[in-house]
């Protein structure tokens, strides 16, 4: 069994299907699905999702909607942190991707929510894009606060990826490992320790290549699991069993 460690599968873009999505976990190779969240009327809807026995969630406020951040919302989560189906805090970080502007405020919305996660015992999943310098710098500065973390949708270089994992975080990979023109990112997958590696598919976003131009889903996960298993020249079902286990230990709260 394969875990989508990372599925925005409450999106709008699925309200078609999800009641499928939700029914073939049931039976298929994917069998369990972390629904993150990004903003305070997502983490609502990504909780709502989550009542499914086949559904847990992270609460948190992404980077681009840092400007939302206030005493309502940091006392809404405080409310729903110890929900049993609550397993992280994200997707937090820092996003420079359309211009630093709003920098200090992404820092401190984003060291709230880690103080946040300390307090609730909480492991925390981050976004970071185009902030690596900035993101090594507060990962580092918050290392002992920090119970557990991982960069979800890795898309940095080599030297990133190394500083990450010389800081204990894990590192999550998406479809772009699948996409022809990503070779040295499937490069750094081939460091990455095997205790310290997830899979997800940032549905609805970011397709596997096989499925490129369609609504992402948690099966498609699948492509992402195969890939790992060529570039660590294993057996599929080997990496099934480790990243699952890896998800197992790492949103602990999820429990067997």
């Amino acid at each position: 069994m394969l875990i989508d460690t990372h599925s925005h599968i409450n999106s709008e873009k699925l309200d078609n299907v999800r009641e499928e999505i939700l029914s073939n976990l049931k039976t298929g190779r994917v069998g369990r699905v972390i629904c993150p969240s990004y903003s305070f009327e997502s983490s609502k809807t990504s909780l709502e999702v989550a009542q499914n026995d086949r559904v847990w969630c992270a609460l948190g406020v992404h980077p681009e909607n840092c400007m939302e951040y206030n005493a309502q919302v940091e006392s809404w989560l405080r409310e729903n942190l110890s929900n049993k189906k609550v397993v992280a805090v994200g997707e937090i970080g820092l996003d420079y991707h359309y211009g630093d502007k709003d920098s200090k405020l992404q820092h401190k919305v984003c060291e709230a929510q880690i103080e946040l996660a300390h307090e609730f015992d909480l492991p925390i999943i981050f976004h970071m894009r185009d902030a690596w310098p900035d993101t090594i710098k507060l990962l580092k500065s918050f290392k002992n606060e920090i119970k557990r973390g991982v960069v979800h949708c890795f898309d940095g270089d080599r030297k990133s990826a190394e500083e990450i994992l010389a800081l204990g975080f894990y590192l999550s990979f998406t479809g772009l490992i699948t996409y022809p023109g990503r070779q040295e990112l499937r490069e750094i997958v081939k460091i990455v320790p095997k205790d310290r590696l997830m899979v997800e598919t940032d549905a609805p976003y970011l397709a596997p290549q096989e499925f490129r131009g369609k609504v992402n889903r948690p099966e498609y996960v699948a492509s992402i699991a195969d890939m790992v298993a060529s570039l660590w020249e294993i057996e599929i079902s080997s990496v099934d069993d480790i990243t699952t286990q890896n998800a197992k230990a790492f949103f602990d709260r999820m429990g067997e």
